[in-house]
């Protein structure tokens, strides 16, 4: 499974990224993260993975084979 196998362009990234990793409890955005409170490193992963396939999360990404969705297996809200 390749990086383009997951996310076929940016815009299904994008969508992904919109709709798991900033609606997550454990989103810190880019620039406010610090060593203390880094961002989730399922996202710093997806990001290294754009230069390194192999560092893909595999293990968190996945894909419903019938829906065609893309999810993350860590994602967490706050309780309603």
């Amino acid at each position: 499974m390749t990086v383009d196998s997951i996310f076929a362009n940016g815009a299904e990234y994008r969508n992904f990224d919109n709709t798991y990793c900033c609606n997550c409890k454990k989103y810190v955005p880019w620039e406010e993260s610090t060593e203390d409170n880094p961002v989730c490193h399922i996202e710093d992963l997806i990001a290294q993975a754009m230069f390194d396939e192999k560092k893909f999360p595999r293990e968190y990404i996945k894909r419903d084979s019938v829906k065609g969705l893309t999810y993350c297996t860590e994602f967490e809200t706050e309780a309603p």
